[in-house]
């Protein structure tokens, strides 16, 4: 583990792709962790439906939907002896109570609390802090792997153009390192 975070040395092929391993399962422990299937916590601490769960719960309006009788739709062509309001009000909505239902959110959000604004608020923080220390593990590998190859750790910055990122995951996940010794030390397939 100790060639996660240092840049000195050389890595086989093997311990990349391990190492690739290690940081697809970290980045998605904290996800199943945090519940990410479960919802959200926004920016104030209220918590959210999340858009799955939201699609398959079904709204109060649907079910009431489903629980009616079907009757013929009304037409909204206005007759000639009706006015305009009564034209397009719906038949079926007599009282003004269904109104009212029809208007209520569908989702209820729980209050805002000190605590759980400054839960979310070290949750976050603390995901970071794990973040960058991958993000620097992940740049630390892949120079290791340049210099397998002979080649200048700096190369690690191709990722940021377009061809670049095709180019690094060919050479330093498939092609071989340079075979004995090299300027940045022993190869990592026969250290002796």
């Amino acid at each position: 583990m100790g060639f996660l975070f240092s840049a000195k040395g050389r890595i086989t092929r093997k311990q990349y792709w391990l190492s690739f391993l290690l940081y697809t399962g970290l980045m998605i422990a904290p996800l199943i962790f945090l519940g990410a299937g479960k919802g959200y916590t926004d920016y104030m601490g209220r918590s959210q439906k999340s858009q799955a769960e939201s699609m398959l719960e079904p709204s109060m309006l649907v079910a009431e939907e489903a629980a009616a009788p079907v009757e013929e739709t009304p037409s909204m062509e206005p007759d000639a002896a009706s006015t305009d309001d009564e034209a397009l009000a719906p038949e079926s909505m007599e009282s003004t109570e269904e109104a009212v239902v029809m208007e209520e959110p569908m989702t209820s959000l729980e209050p805002v609390t000190p605590v759980s604004g400054m839960a979310a608020l070290a949750t976050t923080g603390l995901f970071f802090v794990f973040l960058i220390a991958l993000i620097y593990s992940a740049i630390v590998v892949q120079i290791k792997r340049w210099h397998d190859q002979n080649l200048t750790g700096w190369l690690w910055l191709i990722n940021f153009t377009g061809i670049g990122s095709l180019v690094t995951f060919v050479m330093c996940g498939f092609l071989r390192g340079t075979v004995g010794p090299n300027k940045y030390g022993p190869d990592p397939r026969d250290p002796a």
